[in-house]
């Protein structure tokens, strides 16, 4: 079996320090069996290169159906106007620029080391892409229903179809989870618990983003009422909790 071995400046391991002129020796599949010092080996057989490695980046928190948004909404405007310029402009582009937008995205990951990802998908847009298997993907469906008990069901049937036709290759996994507390109700809330209670899934929420969702459950108050009002959903049954969303 010829095995590979590649040396740099530093090796960085998951479970021991840095290595200095560090050997890692992969199998023909690139299974990593080992890591060594250069005195062990004949430089002849070694693959050198300046620099340092380490292992596979994680991205914790894409978006990635939302790739053809790239550069759409503006800097610096804060969270909730991030989220009315994607509630109104998301559905602007064509499938295929938004499969183009999705692949090139992956294909970015990918060459930057990004090995896994934790990714947030309100629709089935990325499956096809995650069907490829080239990175590792935890797909956590998103829901929400903006805080109106009355549509919960309606919401869950909404979103369901990004979890359900999801089937997990090279090792991912996905969870059908909630969006934050300010925009799921009670009901939701109760309808998510219910389809996630196997011992083995894994909940993913948006929380305290921002001071006015604290300022939305102590008081009423902050800015995300009239956010409601600015999309046609007024917070018209909603009684602060007198205390943070936590």
């Amino acid at each position: 079996m010829a095995l590979q071995k590649i040396t740099a400046d530093w090796i960085v391991p998951v479970t021991q320090p840095p290595v200095r002129n560090g050997v890692v020796i992969l199998d023909p599949s690139g299974r990593i069996l080992d890591l060594s010092d250069t005195s062990e080996h004949d430089p002849a057989g070694l693959q050198r290169y300046s620099g340092i490695i380490v292992p596979g980046l994680i991205n914790t928190h894409c978006h990635l159906e939302l790739s053809h948004m790239r550069g759409v909404a503006p800097t610096g405007t804060g969270l909730l106007e991030f989220i009315r310029t994607v509630v109104t402009s998301r559905d602007t582009a064509s499938a295929d620029v938004i499969q183009q937008a999705i692949s090139d995205a992956e294909d970015e990951m990918h060459a930057e080391g990004i090995v896994a990802v934790g990714d947030i998908a309100n629709r089935p847009d990325t499956i096809r892409q995650k069907d490829r298997g080239r990175l590792r993907y935890y797909t956590f469906a998103e829901c929400f229903d903006f805080l109106r008990d009355e549509e919960a069901v309606r919401a869950l049937a909404e979103f369901r179809p990004a979890f359900d036709h999801l089937h997990p290759v090279a090792g991912g996994q996905k969870s059908l989870v909630p969006h934050a507390p300010y925009s799921v109700s009670p009901t939701l809330f109760r309808l998510l618990r219910e389809v996630m209670s196997g011992p083995r899934a894994t909940i993913s929420i948006h929380n305290q983003e921002t001071a006015g969702e604290n300022e939305l459950f102590q008081h009423g108050g902050g800015p995300i009422p009239a956010f409601y009002d600015g999309i046609q959903r007024p917070l018209q049954d909603f009684v602060p909790l007198g205390q943070t969303a936590i």
